[in-house]
């Protein structure tokens, strides 16, 4: 496998790996391979793939916890806790977790690079 789609196939295992260990009813294979072609097609840069690697191997898990966080906190404020698995197995649902997870990531590429960007600033 080359490098370019290694991102983006580790980051859909983070993607299946939060959704199968906290909602075990939801079925994801669809929404994996829709999720994939996404990442792929943002193309990311190298200084972008770079901050990626640095999230997948942050000791916290941010990326999961921030995703799990999100998709919890989406489920509150639409009043579907109840109902969350539910909505979350629709085709709307599928659609939303995407878009949470990509917003997410984005977040945290943004978040990382502005520390990196201050760090250097500050210290030169």
């Amino acid at each position: 496998m080359d490098r370019e789609a290694d991102v983006e196939l580790l980051l859909t295992e983070v993607f299946e790996r939060v959704i199968t260990e906290n909602y075990p009813e939801v079925r994801i294979e669809k929404t994996k391979e829709i999720l994939q072609k996404r990442l792929i097609e943002k193309r990311y840069d190298v200084q972008d793939k770079a901050i990626i690697e640095l999230i997948l191997r942050d000791e916290n898990k941010i990326l999961e916890s921030s995703f799990l966080d999100t998709i919890e906190n989406r489920l509150m404020t639409q009043d579907l806790k109840e109902h969350g698995t539910e909505f979350l197995k629709s085709k709307e649902g599928e659609d939303r977790l995407i878009e949470m997870f990509i917003f997410v990531l984005e977040n945290l590429i943004d978040y990382f690079y502005n520390n990196l960007l201050n760090n250097k600033l500050f210290t030169t």
